[in-house]
């Protein structure tokens, strides 16, 4: 068994072959289409090449919005965390209300349980709003205002 995987460790070698440092890396403007068609029996048209030009572009330009914007949007997923922490909260409490009006059919825990899941609806539909906007947020690639307004802001400090 030893001798088998000594044997085909050094013929993993000699069956690679190596990679030529040509292959996929060209501008849209200059795809080999004819060494493409004889290689892979498929030539892309000048529009498939222009609309993955645009998908990659959007991409890009996507990336940059979001790490322009990251210390923004680090603190809305902070905040959504802190209000799903909260709803779990609720509803651990929620629970532990029932469980005891099982044990005692005291209808205070009953009330009690009425109104913290009035609280964790309400704290659900902040949360959804809090999703909504920070999805319409990275969606629109707008500016992180934080940074702009700090960029903007003169320096108050003497000059020495």
């Amino acid at each position: 068994m030893r001798r088998i995987v000594l044997l085909g460790f050094p013929l993993m070698f000699t069956l690679a072959t190596p990679a030529r440092a040509d292959e996929g890396l060209w501008p849209f403007d200059m795809v080999p289409k004819a060494d493409i068609a004889k290689a892979h029996y498929y030539a892309p048209s000048d529009s498939v090449t222009q609309a993955l030009a645009g998908q990659i572009e959007q991409a890009t330009i996507r990336r940059e919005v979001v790490v322009a914007n990251y210390p923004l949007y680090g603190s809305m997923a902070t905040s959504i965390d802190d209000s799903l922490k909260t709803v779990v909260s609720t509803n651990a409490q929620i629970a532990k209300e029932l469980k005891l009006f099982r044990a005692d059919y005291d209808t205070d825990h009953l009330t009690k349980a009425i109104v913290e899941s009035y609280d964790l609806e309400d704290e659900a539909h902040r949360g959804t709003q809090r999703l909504v906007s920070y999805r319409a947020l990275v969606q629109s690639g707008a500016v992180n205002r934080q940074a702009a307004a700090a960029a903007d802001a003169p320096n108050l400090l003497p000059i020495p």
